[in-house]
């Protein structure tokens, strides 16, 4: 059974519960669908489903990549559908950064596995949490706290856990500083120090001199070991 959720939009009303019956039998977790662009930009936002499929066309000359564009600020990928082996369609698909494209008629596996492709998870070594899409799950207490990768500000190191750091919180993760930026999900994070790590994009001020850095008025230093490594990580990236 997949935790993940789906939300299907066709004009279409029996194509949309056709799709929902068989990705239900694969065992995914469907959140809801609609045949109206206003009814599933509305229910997306409310929503916020893990992967959206949708027509191309949709009703009153709306098309999916219209419906992708009006809530993108949730950054959900998409899996665009159409009924034409048309060019244009799939050009325009491409246009949205976080997206597939499926010609109708299609085979049930075809489009699973375009769906596995989005729902690929990580397992963090030493840990119950996981990276799915572009987002840290923390376990904390019975339930997962969801963390935005790109949201993580610094990486702090204690002993065998980790603080991760956001401008809005701090979580915490049972295991080495070492392991965890073994993820390919932490490619855009440096370690500046024994015990920090930063993503440099955050970085207000740099001073060598003084060997620290400023990330959200929070000031860390710069190990003796990664001033040169640092140094020429943040020349290359003009931080």
């Amino acid at each position: 059974m997949h935790n993940s959720s789906i939300y299907i939009v066709d004009d279409d009303i029996s194509f949309c519960l056709e799709v929902e019956m068989i990705l239900v039998k694969l065992g995914y977790n469907i959140i809801g669908q609609s045949s109206s662009f206003d009814q599933a930009q509305t229910d997306i936002k409310l929503l916020q489903p893990d992967l959206i499929i949708s027509d191309m066309a949709l009703d009153n000359g709306k098309n999916g990549v219209m419906l992708a564009e009006n809530v993108k600020e949730l950054e959900i990928p998409f899996i665009f559908m159409t009924s034409y082996n048309d060019v244009d369609h799939y050009e325009q698909s491409k246009d949205y950064p976080k997206s597939k494209f499926i010609v109708k008629p299609f085979d049930k596996l075809t489009l699973k596995g375009l769906i596995d492709d989005f729902f690929k998870t990580e397992k963090l070594k030493g840990s119950d949490n996981y990276i799915l899409n572009d987002r840290l799950f923390i376990k904390h207490t019975k339930q997962f706290e969801n963390v935005a990768i790109q949201d993580i500000l610094y990486l702090e190191s204690e002993g065998n856990y980790c603080y991760i750091h956001t401008a809005e919180k701090k979580y915490v993760h049972k295991g080495s500083l070492t392991r965890l930026l073994e993820s390919k999900a932490f490619n855009h994070i440096v370690r500046i120090h024994r015990n920090f790590a930063v993503y440099l994009k955050k970085v207000k001020t740099v001073s060598f001199n003084n060997k620290v850095l400023t990330i959200n008025d929070k000031e860390l230093p710069i190990g003796k070991s990664y001033t040169k490594s640092t140094r020429e990580i943040i020349m290359k990236s003009k931080v």
